[in-house]
């Protein structure tokens, strides 16, 4: 009897568990799609995975970061932009073998900050608060 209680309360917790990520795939409007693209039972690894790397998931890091590039590189003043990006696209397309819950996951989520953060203050010297010697130059 105790045997089969222990089971079922790993069950219960690897249920509760699944409950969670498919909460966090629906909250992202990304469950169905989950669901297509990955036939396997929902867990976190896998979910995780899905919403940094799924190219085709609107919403997912790697398709939103490489829309940005695309559409940035057409823009005038664009370079310092498309720099920017090019080093977070380099860090998005980083295959990294993570755990939940792990530093090393972590690190890799705040570097992805980092990046963004630079790539927001790349836009907005160029496009919002360019800087006055580029606007004489464009005025002569």
């Amino acid at each position: 009897a105790f045997v089969v209680a222990k089971v079922t309360a790993e069950q219960e917790g690897k249920q509760l568990e699944s409950v969670l990520w498919a909460n966090i795939l629906k909250s992202v409007s990304a469950y169905f799609m989950y669901r297509q693209a990955i036939q396997i039972e929902i867990n976190g690894k896998s979910v995780i995975y899905f919403l940094l790397n799924n190219q085709e998931l609107s919403r997912s890091i790697k398709h939103c970061v490489s829309s940005l590039h695309r559409q940035t590189e057409i823009l005038p003043r664009s370079e310092d932009v498309d720099a920017s990006l090019h080093s977070l696209v380099q860090l998005v397309n980083q295959k990294i073998p993570f755990e939940l819950g792990s530093d090393l996951l972590h690190d890799y989520l705040d570097d992805i900050q980092l990046k963004l953060s630079s790539v927001h203050q790349s836009f907005y010297n160029a496009w919002f608060h360019p800087k006055i010697e580029q606007q004489m130059q464009n005025q002569q």
